[in-house]
């Protein structure tokens, strides 16, 4: 059977207008039926909405989109599905990488010099390969500051230490923190692994994509 193509043009629209949003929340307040407080606990996930839409409103909602607007409804519940699906394995990865043994937690920034002789691409090229240098397990993400849009990477990887002398000499300043959770404490693994998924899709990062080891 042929794939269907994807009808970009329609993914943007939806996206744009806002609508994949509102279904979004829509499906959250159906599937979930959260509490007032907008929090409710699932499967070891933690789910919050700042501020949950009515049971009824959201039934509305969706009843009038699916009969009005059935292309681009159907078009804004395939790109939360696949952001989903994205967030589902994205979490995965981070739960085996903390259940598997000790991660470091990196900030990779750039210095002047690097900068204005390099391009985004070429950037992102110097951390895939340093990250295989010190890991053979890892996830990052490209972030903007939110003051003057500075670009710099975030990183979980899979090692005991991190040398960053290589780091600072070629391309700009490293911070890292050991990541502490036991597994013992299920609460406080699925907070940490949600801070650390909601981390890498926020806002900010401008929805690029994330960097997984092979």
């Amino acid at each position: 059977m042929k794939r269907k193509k994807p009808n970009y043009e329609l993914k943007a629209k939806v996206i744009q207008s806002g609508l994949a949003k509102t279904q979004r929340q829509v499906s959250l307040t159906l599937y979930l039926k959260v509490k007032e407080d907008g929090i409710k606990y699932h499967t070891g996930e933690i789910v919050e909405l700042k501020k949950p839409m009515d049971l009824n409103l959201a039934k509305e909602i969706q009843e009038t989109q699916s009969l009005l607007h059935p292309n681009e409804w159907k078009e804004a519940e395939n790109v939360n599905n696949a952001s989903y699906r994205r967030t589902k394995r994205l979490k995965e990865k981070i739960t085996n990488m903390l259940l598997t043994g000790s991660c470091i937690f990196l900030t990779l920034t750039f210095n002047d010099n690097c900068f204005n002789s390099t391009n985004e691409d070429t950037r992102k090229r110097y951390v895939k390969r340093y990250l295989k240098e010190i890991s053979s397990c890892y996830i990052a993400n490209i972030d903007y500051g939110s003051k003057n849009e500075r670009e710099h990477y975030h990183a979980l990887v899979l090692c005991d230490k991190v040398d960053g002398k290589r780091w600072r000499e070629l391309c700009g300043n490293i911070n890292f923190e050991r990541v502490k959770i036991t597994t013992d404490c299920e609460t406080k693994m699925a907070k940490y692994i949600n801070k650390l998924t909601n981390h890498a899709i926020k806002e900010t990062t401008r929805r690029n994509c994330v960097i997984y080891s092979r």
